[in-house]
Parts: structure tokens; sequence; C-alpha cells
């Protein structure tokens, strides 16, 4: 027997979240404009998965910091930040156009912002990556098995991919 308000409230809240559920999933009108809803916004994004579970991230942390062997001329190191996941490196030119490499641990999954975007798969060093184009910055993301790389800078695509290709451990 119910001996409570706040159980009878709980129970009747959660009796018509499951008959309107049920309502939703039985009705093909309904059923459908929820999935094409949830299809819509997720077309907006491109979830990278990887074959890792949170208990194979719990104690990783950075164990060899990558370095670009190669930056177009003019760019030297403004920031240089290590932390246990992630390593931050910024580059700055005279014109104080800005590269910046970031270093992450290999993690579960990666989402993109793809809406209104165009991108593409590039090939670096043997991985497959993800080009595209946010608000004039292009931005390039790959991974190595070991550690997910990002690049963003307003250099070509070209010169994007160089330096990708030239990212060495130190």
């Amino acid at each position: 027997m119910i001996n409570s308000v706040g159980k009878r409230i709980a129970i009747f809240i959660v009796t018509v979240f499951i008959a309107t559920f049920m309502t939703i999933l039985s009705v093909d009108a309904l059923r459908n404009n929820v999935f094409d809803f949830l299809v819509n916004i997720y077309e907006d994004f491109i979830a990278i998965f990887y074959n890792n579970s949170l208990e194979d991230n719990s104690d990783k942390k950075i164990e060899e910091i990558y370095v670009p062997q190669y930056l177009p001329e003019g760019f030297e190191i403004i920031l240089n930040d290590n932390r246990k996941t992630v390593v931050l490196q910024i580059y700055s030119d005279a014109k104080d156009n800005r590269i910046i490499f970031e270093q992450i641990v290999y993690s579960i999954e990666l989402i993109v912002d793809t809406e209104n975007r165009e991108y593409e798969n590039i090939d670096i060093n043997g991985n497959t990556g993800l080009f595209y184009i946010d608000r004039g910055i292009n931005h390039l993301i790959w991974n190595d098995s070991k550690y997910n790389f990002q690049l963003k800078a307003p250099i070509s695509k070209e010169e994007m991919i160089k330096i990708a290709e030239s990212i060495i451990p130190q």
C-alpha cells in the first residue's frame, strides 16, 4: 500500500511518462516525427567511436609528447601546456596568426559539429583524418590508436597536412 503523498505523486508521474512513451511508440505518425527529429539533430554532428571503454581510459596519460617537425615560415611556439591527458601547443607568427596543436589521450568518442560545414577524409601517415573548415579556420583531426590529435589554423589544407605528417614524439 502506498503510504505517502510523495510516493503517490512519483507513481503518477512515472505512469504518465510510460503511457506517453507507449503512445508515441504505438502511433506511426508520432513515432516517425520523434525519430525524424532525433535523426535531424544527429545529422549535424559526426561521432567518431573508438574500440575501448571508459575503464580502458581511467588510468591513461600522455606518455610521449608529440611535436611538429614542420611549421610554415615565421611560426614560433608561444605556449606549451602539458597536462596528464592533454598537451596544448600554440604557435604564432608576426601577424598573430595561430596554429593550435592538441594531443589528447585516445578517447571513446569524439563529436564534431558538421552543421553547415563540408568535411573530407584525409590520410595522415596511414591514419584516417577528418578535415573541415569552421568560421574560416581549418581543422584537422586524426589519431594513431594511442592519441587523438587536433590541428587548427588559418592556413591552407596542404600546409595542415604537412604539419600533421611531420608530427613525431619529442
